[in-house]
């Protein structure tokens, strides 16, 4: 349950105590510090049930008497919202009696909560994949990292892909499947040419690095800040584009 699904619940609450009261042709102000309980009540537009029930109440109270809601500052000393907090702190520490969910989810609070689990669960599994070793370095965050992916063409998708898992056709992994007769940087000739060497730590695109990067060495965490173009601008001073 959202803090904005809550506060929506507690004016609907005023709603129906004032409908057991009954009163008549009385000017009834409801105060509130949430504003986005507000906005979502004066929308035109309404995509959750508990939404409509808020709405629905107020509007009975409304046709005998004039109903406002009325927005206040929270947090400033005013007596009777210190006095609705207090409770509300009060009454979050209870354990609700009842059948759960107290309110109903919100179409919006429900994509959200799944999304976090499924992003939390795929980002877990991959974790706990084994070997890989190379390509967890490099990839942090597979989905934000695959958003950005998918708008290059494919050339240059193809090309990352081989860079940040390794399978490409720079010489460390060539020789290791006989397809090159050693895996020395052709760049320094100082450390085999494997995609972290060249990215990272290769001294002699220290220069290009630095112009096109911003810093003559990084590590394998700060990639997630270069975005896709820059790699490949990286790769293609360095004549390399076609080896990944």
């Amino acid at each position: 349950m959202s803090v904005k699904s809550a506060e929506i619940h507690a004016i609907e609450l005023c709603g129906r105590e004032l409908e057991k009261r009954g009163p008549n042709r009385r000017s009834i102000k409801i105060f509130s510090d949430s504003q986005a309980a507000l906005k979502t009540l004066g929308s035109y537009r309404c995509t959750s049930k508990a939404v409509w029930n808020c709405q629905q109440t107020l509007l009975r109270v409304g046709r005998t008497n004039r109903l406002t809601l009325v927005w206040i500052p929270g947090h400033v000393g005013l007596k009777g919202n210190e006095v609705a907090d207090s409770l509300a702190r009060r009454g979050a520490t209870l354990e609700f009696i009842g059948p759960e969910p107290v309110l109903g989810l919100s179409y919006s609070t429900a994509r959200s909560v799944i999304r976090t689990w499924a992003e939390g669960d795929t980002l877990q599994y991959w974790r706990g994949l084994p070997g890989l070793t190379h390509s967890k370095r490099f990839i942090k965050a597979p989905k934000a990292r695959s958003k950005k992916l998918l708008e290059l063409c494919r050339i240059n998708l193809r090309a990352l892909v081989g860079l940040y898992t390794g399978h490409c056709r720079l010489r460390h992994h060539m020789h290791r499947i006989g397809l090159a007769e050693d895996a020395e940087c052709r760049l320094c000739m100082e450390d085999d040419e494997m995609a972290e060497h060249v990215l990272r730590t290769c001294p002699a695109a220290d220069r290009t690095r630095f112009s096109i990067l911003g810093k003559v060495q990084f590590m394998p965490e700060d990639l997630d800040q270069y975005s896709p173009g820059k790699i490949i601008d990286f790769l293609r001073r360095l004549e390399l584009l076609g080896e990944v």
